[in-house]
């Protein structure tokens, strides 16, 4: 993890995951709903990403990258990635 990363409520971060400068990983409960922030095993957080559960959740799957200096919320729930390892090479 590099320097300058704030980290917020429920974060959970998987094994071999790169989180760049400047990102912020949101989950203060806002709401009354499950709000988490969760990170797969061997993704990328590229700098500047902004992560906010906003009364939601955020999946991001394994083996994700996800770019830099996107803002993504979890109002309602979102995943990221796909769910089947049929994809994967």
């Amino acid at each position: 993890m590099d320097w300058n990363v704030i980290i917020l409520g429920d974060v959970r971060i998987g094994e071999s995951v790169i989180i760049r400068n400047l990102v912020i990983l949101d989950a203060m409960r806002v709401g009354k709903g499950i709000e988490f922030i969760k990170i797969g095993n061997n993704t990328n957080v590229e700098y500047g990403l902004q992560i906010y559960s906003w009364g939601g959740f955020v999946n991001i799957r394994d083996g994700c990258s996800v770019n830099a200096y996107c803002v993504i919320f979890g109002t309602g729930g979102i995943s990221i990635g796909n769910p089947s390892d049929r994809c994967r090479r």
